[in-house]
């Protein structure tokens, strides 16, 4: 191929003729073709099909050359996979259960605390990403608490990754590491202590009550409320809120058991 910036042809005529017809020696024209061809030959540099973190989109990092979604269980806290509950990029125990408060409230008469927990799994399936169940309803009938199905190794965690108990021991101490006042959907609710209420039938203890709308079956009695802004003991059984009555709504306090 011949090089641009070297024309054979032209450059041995024009030798030959400023020499007044001395020759040009086959050694010569050999040499020159031999420069032409190095530097016609040019190495290409060598590419790296790997990804690296910077050249990934966000969301996302490299792991073994590829971007994958970040965050997830399977690439939890960098490329390695979670063995408990990842939420939010935070790998948590095996025992870890998220904890949400219902964006959208019912009555009293939801039809004893399965009624409860059936709602509760209704609402996960509206969140963002939730898993599937079993979800429980936080709620006690006079006779039977959700609490006894924990156990003490449980970590509690809400649905942006936040501790709210460090054990079951912890969430029943009276005083929680931060509200449950996110819905299924991850947002806040608004409000003052009182303009939350969450049907409970408990005592921040985890111990049923009297006042639980007759086992969560009718509208025509009354029923212990906790708060959703609460961290102390209103959390679970809202004195300064008063009891509620049973025909008027209120959100539920839904754990993720599986």
């Amino acid at each position: 191929m011949a090089n641009p910036r070297f024309d054979l042809g032209a450059d041995a005529q024009s030798v030959a003729g400023e020499t007044s017809g001395e020759g040009v020696g086959e050694d010569e024209l050999g040499d020159t073709s031999s420069e032409s061809s190095a530097e016609d030959t040019t190495a290409q540099p060598e590419t790296d099909s790997t990804a690296s973190d910077d050249e990934c989109p966000p969301g996302e990092l490299a792991c073994d050359g590829s971007c994958v979604p970040a965050g997830t269980q399977d690439h939890c806290e960098g490329c390695e996979p979670c063995d408990g509950l990842c939420v939010d990029g935070t790998c948590h125990p095996e025992q870890a259960h998220l904890v949400f408060v219902t964006s959208v409230e019912v009555s009293g008469n939801f039809q004893g605390i399965q009624g409860g927990d059936e709602f509760c799994a209704i609402a996960a399936g509206l969140g963002d990403g939730l898993p599937e169940g079993p979800w429980l309803a936080w709620l006690g009938d006079g006779r039977v608490s959700t609490a006894d199905a924990f156990g003490p190794g449980s970590v509690f965690v809400r649905v942006d990754g936040v501790v709210i108990a460090e054990g079951l021991e912890d969430l029943l101490d009276g005083e929680l590491d931060a509200p449950i006042n996110l819905t299924e959907a991850g947002h806040p609710l608004p409000g003052s202590l009182c303009d939350q209420k969450v049907w409970t039938g408990l005592t921040p203890e985890g111990d049923v009550v009297q006042y639980d709308c007759q086992g969560w079956t009718t509208g025509g009695a009354q029923g212990t409320v906790g708060s959703a802004h609460a961290t102390d003991a209103q959390w679970a059984e809202a004195t300064s809120c008063g009891l509620h009555d049973c025909h008027a709504s209120a959100a539920l306090y839904c754990i993720h058991a599986g």
